[in-house]
């Protein structure tokens, strides 16, 4: 078991290393956090002037206002969150080639992508507000239940999804399907098939974690609340950087395992021998 972990710290090591040789790479998931944000304000926003609008004549907002706002929602980030991620398999794959490309550049690319993830994220948006809706009418045991089925179902089905709609453009329920046929055929299980860790990320929000502490103990014997706002800015760059760091580490990693699980292809940074190592087959 070690010895797969250690494997999976090297594979996250040496992705994250081909990375920094491209730094423009981890623009992606910043770019797509800032829009989804502004994305989430204008929508909240919108539910604000509904709210008031309706004030003089109904006795609050309708139950189906917020939905259909929270669907809106679901529907625009997830397909923002998808654009991205397909810009960012584009100007990975082409990092790799030798070819480095720039957002704006990848962006454009990706528009190849629209429909297929403008259909993803009806289904996606669809699935989740159920999930919620679900969830709402749920209490104590139950509820965690349906949380705990609905998390594993959307690993098996989303771990590649993503991956299969950048290579072949699947429509969202096959992408879904072969995705979860791919992780079961491969290695077995959902989760203990494969063995990733991003040490670095890890580390940077630990780290985040240590200064947040230090800088609160620091506050109460000092008297004094500025280390403690100090304290929570460290903690959030750290944490922002290292979700960052992890976050594009990962998307690459899912691209590559699904390339060389579906087609046995491995790029030069990663030898098959380690991915062997990494990863359990499921025993046939």
């Amino acid at each position: 078991m070690f010895e797969r972990l250690v494997a999976g710290w090297r594979i996250a090591s040496k992705i994250r290393k081909e990375i920094f040789k491209d730094k423009k790479l981890l623009l992606y998931p910043i770019a797509s956090a800032i829009v989804v944000i502004l994305e989430f304000i204008l929508i909240v926003a919108s539910f604000f002037i509904v709210s008031i609008s309706q004030a003089p004549t109904q006795a609050g907002v309708s139950p189906l206002v917020y939905i259909v706002l929270l669907f809106i929602f679901y529907v625009i980030s997830s397909f923002t969150s998808a654009y991205f991620l397909m810009a960012f398999y584009i100007a990975f794959d082409e990092h790799l080639k030798g070819n480095n490309i720039s957002l704006s550049e990848a962006l454009s690319k990706a528009k190849d992508y629209g429909s297929v993830l403008l259909k993803w994220s009806l289904f996606y948006s669809t699935v989740i507000l159920i999930i919620r809706i679900i969830e709402s009418r749920l209490r104590g045991i139950s509820r965690i239940i349906l949380g705990l089925a609905a998390g594993m179902a959307l690993w098996a089905g989303l771990i590649f999804a993503f991956p299969i709609i950048y290579e072949k453009k699947l429509d969202p329920i096959s992408a879904v399907k072969e995705s979860a046929e791919t992780l079961v055929k491969a290695f077995g299980s959902t989760i203990s098939g494969i063995a990733y860790s991003d040490l670095y990320g890890i580390g940077m929000m630990l780290i985040g974690f240590l200064v947040l502490i230090t800088s609160a103990i620091a506050s109460g014997l000092l008297n004094s609340s500025i280390f403690l706002a100090i304290g929570l800015i460290l903690f959030s760059v750290f944490i922002i950087l290292g979700a960052i760091v992890s976050s594009t580490t990962f998307n690459a990693f899912r691209l590559l395992l699904y390339k060389y699980v579906s087609s046995g292809q491995l790029p030069a940074i990663l030898d098959e021998d380690t991915i062997k190592q990494a990863i359990r087959y499921k025993k046939r």
